[in-house]
């Protein structure tokens, strides 16, 4: 028996930007599937209805639809979509993920259709094509001006009983639903009044029947009807017979004919016999193969049966239609047993083919058997051929290995041998040297003995020679003193140089070097000379005892004594017209800040810039006061417009964007060697592209404020935080994407790498979101026990003393120290599995005007501002946490939150921070819409990477 088929594709979106999103293909699969599919309507076996598919799925089913039907089977392939075609007029057949530059991989290609259809056996196919060729789509249509798409040659092939119909194929659109018909319908155009003729609507002869070409001339006259802009086509190839889309055979499922106007009016006479022979009439039309006129006969027999005042004339009526009637059920007993033995036959083939295939897999498995069998020996075979070629290639380089092994030892030998033989010589010329050496070195020995002995002689005759001349000396001045014994006091002074020349001859004999020879003897010589000697050195003393000592005379100035009278001297002004000196140059400093009225911050501020007046006299300072939410949007247009301060301070929320927009200057070079006392992180955050913007003063991150009275000891895991707020304790969590950053790195996620790309790798989206569910279900908690959720509602609730602990920045710590006094402590976020919190870092700094003309100067300001008194002023009296790191910390606050800190996160100045904003901070899709936080993560990352 044969059967009728239909595939059904539509198509509307694609991922190719070029192809524009449609509406009605979807629409227009889902409608002429349901007609087809109808038992009412067309009846089809079987409808394979596929939307947006790749098309990988698609030609595996084209080519399986067309493929192993019968001759008489008819076939239905139907397509609503873009048409595109390429260089060489070739059409293809878009959808979901065709790429205009791929069309030959990724799109249907029409020859593909054509040779399918080809392949196929049924002689019974039909083309429906709803969609034109192009790439440029406008307007709502399915395709641009160009032109034609040549349907009839890419479709004709090699067989027969071929019939295609398209939307158009010329330089027409294919217009879809109500930018034409304007009824709201969401069909095509062509789709649409095919759906209706098909629901009988082209039946228009009234025979039951409605067949390819009934249905196009339907569709042709009510689309030319409508609009003069699409024309659709027609081809067929070889067509033998009709092709009969639906045949009714209910009567009451037949588009009624309008029966004549005379009969109408004799069924209505009222002469009762003109009456009667309409009944006869009616009865022959309802008997007639006119199924259209039939209904309407049998309508109005139903009504003469029914309203008739002449029983004669209604019985005649009845009579009529309950020979119809018995003649329907007869028809349909016999499409009842037709049906149930076409079940029954059925019933056979499948279970033959059940056999068929049980058979055929069993021989299959038998044949997989065998085959894997003797792959497995022929595996087998060549295991044991590689073994053996293993163990001989193991046996050859053992060989190899062995010969080798002894060509070493032998190599070895020999140069051992050598290197003993080498040994050996060089030992032997070292003792040759040796004992080349002890001889020269005795010779020196020799020689020098030698010397020494005739030096020693030398100096005895010297000696002795001195020793000769000495005594005559002597005796010449002891012949003079002898003169002098003629005076009395003479005989006194010999009488003293006599004792004198006998201590002296002691002395003497202790003093005066011995001859090396004859020591055992004393020559008279030698002894006269030792007197005379002596005698000498007697008067000499004399004489220096008894002169009288001349008068002390003024030292003679030395060198250093003039260099010192002339040190003192310039000392004293050469000239008396002195100059006056010139007056100081003030130079005038303009800077702007936030601090708010009455703050610790601006009362500090205003003290250190009266200090500056003293310390720096060549600066004046002027501090003007701008309101936070406004103070980078002032600044930003004043220095637009060639204005502003010379600088000003704030956090560097801005910094990367200002950098960018230039509204700040580059001070890398005028403060090189100068940032020695600043914290590497507070440096990082005053950067952007590797340059210096600013001169950093203090650091603020998120940590963990915590009252000592209601919770003694901070949680230091997430684990313990989690389980303190299960049990009880009220902890303000602020549920913000700033305050969750980190948490990330409890978890251990990433949102930037090195270079500040997004980490979008699973590994590390799962950690993100293991930190997002986390918060979660703190969240629900807090929602559950109707604690704060977010830092402005938990400040109140902090300082009165309603929850333990809260997440906030340190901007809050005046707040809290003033409310809560020594009872206040901070710790970081808790550490998790994934190591340690990274809290988002801010840093405050100084900022310079790139139009300033005193940027030196300013800067010099801001070193004072931020100086080591400066910074210590800031710290004990305003609360900042410093980022001078000469500043002495005993406050356990400020040393906690620089704990806390040292493993933040500086806020990165990259334009991808600002994707950060956009995507991670729709936190409420999780924490109140109960969206999974895996599910999030990779929706916030897939659209900060796009």
């Amino acid at each position: 028996m044969s059967g009728k088929y239909a595939l059904v594709i539509g198509n509307t979106e694609y991922t190719d930007s070029g192809l524009a999103k449609l509406t009605a293909p979807g629409r227009d699969a889902e409608e002429f599937a349901r007609v087809l599919s109808s038992p009412e309507i067309a009846g089809f076996d079987e409808v394979l209805k596929f939307t947006n598919e790749n098309v990988f799925n698609l030609n595996e089913a084209i080519e399986g639809f067309f493929l192993g039907k019968k001759p008489d089977d008819l076939l239905i392939f139907y397509f609503s979509g873009h048409g595109v075609r390429d260089e060489s007029g070739s059409l293809f057949l878009a959808v979901k993920n065709t790429n205009r530059a791929r069309l030959r991989s990724t799109s249907i290609k029409a020859d593909f259709v054509r040779e399918m259809m080809d392949q196929g056996r049924s002689r019974r196919q039909v083309i429906i094509l709803d969609c034109c060729n192009s790439g440029a789509f406008a307007n709502g249509t399915k395709a641009e001006t160009g032109g034609a798409m040549g349907i009839a040659a890419t479709f004709k092939g090699t067989g027969y009983g071929r019939v295609i119909l398209t939307a158009t194929d010329s330089t027409q659109f294919a217009w879809e639903g109500d930018k034409i018909i304007g009824d709201k319908i969401t069909n095509s155009l062509f789709t649409h009044f095919l759906v209706k003729g098909l629901e009988g609507e082209a039946d228009e002869d009234g025979d039951g029947k409605i067949t390819v070409d009934e249905l196009y001339d339907y569709a042709y006259k009510q689309i030319v009807s409508h609009t003069p802009k699409q024309t659709p086509g027609k081809w067929s190839y070889q067509q033998q017979g009709e092709i009969i889309l639906r045949q009714s055979t209910r009567i009451e499922d037949i588009k009624p004919v309008p029966l004549p106007d005379d009969l109408l009016a004799a069924a209505k006479n009222s002469f009762p016999y003109v009456r009667e022979a309409a009944v006869r009439q009616l009865d022959e039309l309802l008997k007639g193969k006119n199924l259209g006129l039939a209904r309407s006969a049998r309508e109005t027999l139903e009504h003469i049966a029914e309203n008739d005042d002449s029983k004669t004339i209604s019985r005649a009526a009845f009579q009529a239609l309950e020979a119809i009637r018995q003649a329907e059920q007869g028809a349909f007993q016999k499409a009842e047993e037709e049906r149930l033995a076409k079940l029954e036959v059925e019933r056979i083939a499948e279970e033959e083919r059940q056999v068929r295939e049980q058979a055929e897999a069993e021989r299959k498995a038998e044949a997989e058997r065998l085959a894997a069998a003797q792959k497995a020996e022929e595996e087998r075979i060549a295991k044991a051929k590689l073994e053996t070629e293993r163990l001989a290639e193991e046996k050859r380089l053992a060989d190899q290995a062995e010969k080798e092994r002894q060509a070493k030892a032998e190599a070895k030998r020999l140069a051992d041998e050598k290197a003993a033989t080498e040994q050996l010589a060089v030992q032997k010329a070292e003792e040759e040297r040796i004992a080349k050496a002890k001889l020269e070195a005795y010779r020196l020995a020799e020689e020098k003995r030698f010397a020494e002995e005739a030096e020693k002689r030398r100096m005895a005759a010297k000696q002795e020679q001195d020793e000769k001349e000495h005594l005559a000396k002597a005796k010449l001045e002891i012949e003079r003193l002898t003169e002098e014994k003629k005076r009395g006091e003479v005989a006194e002074r010999q009488r003293i140089a006599k004792t004198r020349v006998e201590q002296s001859t002691q002395q003497a004999s202790t003093t005066v070097p011995k001859p090396q020879k004859n020591t055992n003897t004393t020559s008279p010589l030698s002894i006269m000379a030792k007197i005379g000697v002596t005698f000498l050195i007697l008067v000499t003393g004399f004489y220096a005892v008894n002169l009288s000592s001349p008068k002390s005379l003024p030292p003679t100035p030395t060198e250093n004594d003039a260099h010192a009278v002339t040190e003192e001297t310039s000392e004293v002004p050469l000239s008396t017209n002195v100059q006056a000196t010139e007056p100081l140059k003030v130079v005038e400093i303009t800077l702007w800040h936030a601090y708010g009225t009455g703050s610790a911050e601006i009362i500090e501020l205003n003290k250190l810039i009266n200090q500056a007046a003293v310390d720096l006299p060549q600066f004046k300072i002027n501090a003007q006061q701008v309101p936070f939410n406004d103070i980078f949007n002032k600044y930003d247009t004043d220095v637009a417009a060639g204005g502003g301060p010379d600088m000003f301070i704030a956090p560097n929320d801005n910094l990367g964007g200002q950098a960018r927009a230039g509204t700040i200057a580059d001070i890398t070079d005028l403060v090189a060697g100068k940032l020695g006392d600043y914290s590497e992180l507070s440096q990082g955050g005053m950067m952007y592209d590797g340059k210096m913007y600013g001169l950093p003063e203090s650091l603020k991150a998120i940590a963990l404020w915590y009252n000592t009275d209601m919770l003694p000891e901070a949680p230091a895991t997430t684990d313990e935080l989690k389980a303190l707020m299960e049990g009880g304790t009220p902890v303000a969590i602020s549920f913000g994407c700033y305050h969750h950053w980190g948490f990330f790195g409890s978890f251990g996620g990433q949102i930037f790498d090195d270079e500040f790309n997004f980490v979008a790798d699973e590994a590390n989206q799962a950690n993100v979101a293991s930190a997002i569910s986390y918060l979660n279900d703190l969240y629900q908690i807090s929602v559950a026990n109707g604690w704060p959720r977010n830092d402005s509602d938990g400040l109140a609730a902090f300082t009165e003393g309603s929850v333990a602990a809260i997440t906030n920045g340190n901007w809050a710590i005046d707040d809290y120290r003033n409310a809560l006094g020594d009872k206040l402590a901070v710790a970081p976020i808790p550490a998790g599995p994934g190591g340690a919190s990274n809290s988002l870092l801010l840093v405050d700094g100084w900022y310079f005007n790139p139009n300033s003309e005193n940027t030196e100067a300013a800067i010099e300001v801001a070193l004072y501002l931020t100086n080591t008194a400066a910074s210590q002023s800031m710290m004990d009296n305003a609360g900042h946490v410093p980022a001078n790191t000469t500043v002495e910390v005993t406050d356990p606050l400020i040393q906690g939150l620089l704990d806390a800190f040292s493993t933040s996160y500086f806020r990165p100045q990259v334009e991808a921070m600002g994707y950060y904003w956009g995507n991670f901070c729709g936190t409420d899709q999780v924490f109140d819409a109960g969206t999974p936080a895996a599910d999030w993560v990779k929706t916030a990352f897939e659209g900060a990477t796009k």
